[in-house]
């Protein structure tokens, strides 16, 4: 009996578990040698005999995409059970289509999805996805146990790692959503934004500036790996396959983000939060937000380049007033998006919960 796996989080706590087969489905050579160097077991196109005959025994698959892997149909069958862990809770999350169709994301193909909240559950998962509630669970998800809440985290050689020559400086990260069509680096379409101008700016307040952008993104991703400015920095998911945005928040001073869910992991850190969107209007004939944009938005949502530096610089000098003015926005988001405690072992519950299916 095996059990499948594609997400990071789960893999490495799951897999120390006795008595249970588990293993992550990769091609990447990048990610083969990390995990062999870790003594885990991985499958993939390179061991095709290997790949089949581990499907054919498998009981248990997890995925937290649009999609659940499926060797040769082999796991399609009614006794594998497959699990949806979620990629991410905030309000941005409706039913989207698939970029240049007219499919809709369907979840239906999976027996159990991981929403994390009874509010997700009700307005994401029955009331969007038209699924029964029965076919919904409320773990939370294992990324969070990552998340070292209220300590003092810094790991120099794991920054030194990510972005190259770094010298204690403040860190912005910045993490783009996805959008449902084709779009540029979405920073361009802010106010007399000037991205020389922007380094400069970063270069006298001693902050580095990551972008983080989503697999599917943007149109222009390319002129980003041969960004040469001295205090921004492209974070390559290809050179670094295996980073993990959520244990990266750690280390982050300040979050810049448009309607990314990264913000409800980042608002559990209740550090300062800025949003720009400067293409929300295109992005809304798209698709849509369970509630109104702004309602509970844990930062102030900027307009221009100017307010940008404004920003930054107010909570640079002072996180302190961030928490206080949105002390109750936070508390909102986690409540609608993120109803755990942080202290609470994630990858336990499904642990137990995979035992109780398995044996």
């Amino acid at each position: 009996m095996s059990i499948i796996l594609t997400i990071q989080g789960i893999f490495l706590n799951i897999y120390p578990k006795k008595k249970l087969n588990v293993y992550w489905v990769t091609n990447n050579e990048k990610i083969k040698d990390y995990l062999d160097s870790k003594d885990l077991s991985h499958i993939g196109l390179s061991n095709l005999f290997r790949l089949i005959n581990i499907s054919l025994r498998t009981k248990l698959v997890f995925s937290s995409g649009s999609d659940y892997f499926n060797c040769f149909g082999f796991l399609k069958k009614k006794d594998v059970i497959k699990i949806h862990l979620g990629h991410g809770a905030g309000n941005k999350v409706v039913i989207q289509k698939y970029i240049n169709t007219n499919i809709y994301e369907n979840l239906s193909k999976f027996n159990l999805i991981n929403l994390t909240s009874d509010f997700t559950i009700k307005n994401i998962g029955i009331k969007n996805y038209k699924l029964k509630k029965n076919r919904f669970i409320n773990f939370g998800y294992p990324r969070i146990e990552n998340l070292a809440v209220n300590k003092n985290f810094k790991n120099k050689n794991f920054l030194i790692q990510i972005l190259g020559n770094y010298q204690n400086e403040k860190i912005i990260l910045y993490t783009p959503t996805w959008r449902p069509y084709n779009y540029n680096f979405p920073l361009f379409g802010l106010k007399h934004f000037n991205l020389k101008k922007f380094n400069q700016f970063l270069k006298k307040k001693n902050i580095i500036f990551c972008i983080s952008f989503h697999p599917l993104g943007p149109q222009d991703l390319h002129k980003f790996n041969k960004l040469n400015m001295s205090h921004i920095r492209f974070i390559d998911k290809k050179k670094h396959p295996y980073f993990d945005t959520t244990y990266f928040l750690n280390f982050v001073d300040i979050l810049l983000n448009d309607c990314s869910t990264t913000s409800t992991e980042f608002a559990m850190l209740k550090k300062p939060q800025i949003f720009a969107f400067p293409d929300y209007n295109k992005y809304i004939k798209h698709t849509s937000f369970l509630e109104k944009y702004e309602t509970d938005l844990p930062g102030n949502l900027i307009e221009n380049f100017t307010n940008l530096k404004k920003e930054i610089t107010k909570n640079y000098k002072n996180s302190n007033f961030y928490k206080k003015k949105f002390h109750k926005e936070i508390k909102n988001n986690l409540k609608k998006y993120y109803d755990h405690k942080f202290n609470k072992k994630v990858n336990n519950k499904f642990y137990y919960f995979i035992k109780k299916y398995i044996y």
